[in-house]
């Protein structure tokens, strides 16, 4: 995942008001995007942009570009392509390694 801070960023956030210039903003890239232009159909990549203003308030934006010199940018929904992995249970291998052997010795027998 690559994060890039930025100095200033675009004032137009969906349906917000300009709340004043950004003072902090950042742009990470959306490595599980596979969404494509709608202009040209070639793949695109996305960005999540982040802003800080200067009132306090924050915002922001999923942004897809056209991976082709079309010139096709714009705000897109974000689907993830898979789903978080349950996390394991810890399970001391003392407890897992007899219930293991029994089953190689009933399918043995």
């Amino acid at each position: 995942m690559t994060t890039v801070e930025i100095s200033s960023s675009p004032t137009r956030l969906g349906h917000r008001t300009d709340p004043g210039s950004p003072i902090h903003s950042s742009v990470t890239e959306i490595l599980d995007y596979f969404g494509k232009c709608p202009r040209c159909g070639y793949p695109a990549t996305a960005a999540h942009l982040a802003h800080t203003y200067q009132d306090g308030s924050t915002g922001s934006e999923n942004i897809a570009t056209c991976g082709q010199p079309c010139g096709w940018s714009g705000p897109v929904t974000v689907t993830p392509m898979t789903r978080p992995q349950p996390t394991m249970s810890r399970r001391s291998p003392k407890t897992h390694l007899p219930q293991h052997r029994s089953n190689i010795a009933a399918a043995t027998a």
